[in-house]
């Protein structure tokens, strides 16, 4: 009995978690075009850590 209950409850949240990243897939994607349309570079995104400036030559 507690077995089905846990196999429901990991596969509702499966699909939670698909859905999260679906949409925070499409926010990403209207960031970039957002950046985009202002002419800011998209990529490569820059690793952690590493200032803005440190590659752009100043």
């Amino acid at each position: 009995q507690r077995t089905a209950y846990l196999k429901h409850r990991i596969e509702s949240l499966k699909v939670l978690a698909d859905e999260a990243n679906t949409s925070l897939n499409s926010l990403l994607t209207e960031h970039q075009v957002e950046l985009k349309l202002k002419g800011w570079p998209t990529s490569p995104v820059p690793a952690l850590g590493e200032s803005e400036d440190s590659n752009n030559g100043c």
